[in-house]
């Protein structure tokens, strides 16, 4: 079972990739580390490439619940989501949209342009 993965990028972009088999637990365990990030620059703010194309098929509530606190977070101040493919991840990614209440959250097909996206 793959770990997802996490990474402070430059430009304070954490760029996050989910990977099958997500749960509670797993899910915990990246939110920790998005806020360990975040707690070291209490004075930065951060954008955030979410990549979900080797995402879970599926996604528990109490899943989404735990991601809800990451998403909301005041320091995160963009979001970008890639390779939304099919109607879980769809759902995970309109989720993110209506919890984060900021009009700042994009969906791409490519890290690239994702990333291009965040530094504007």
């Amino acid at each position: 079972m793959q770990e997802h993965r996490i990474i402070l990028e430059e430009g304070n972009v954490i760029s996050i990739a989910l990977y099958a088999e997500d749960d509670p637990e797993k899910a915990s365990r990246l939110v920790s580390q998005v806020f360990d990030i975040i707690n070291k620059h209490p004075d930065e703010a951060f954008k955030a490439v979410v990549d979900l194309s080797h995402g879970s098929e599926s996604a528990e509530p109490a899943t989404l619940k735990i991601y809800k606190s990451a998403i909301e977070h005041p320091q995160i101040i963009k979001i970008a989501f890639v390779g939304v493919i099919n109607e879980v991840q769809k759902v995970f990614a309109d989720f993110a949209v209506q919890f984060s209440q900021k009009n700042t959250v994009q969906f791409f097909d490519n890290v690239s342009e994702a990333k291009n996206w965040l530094m504007q």
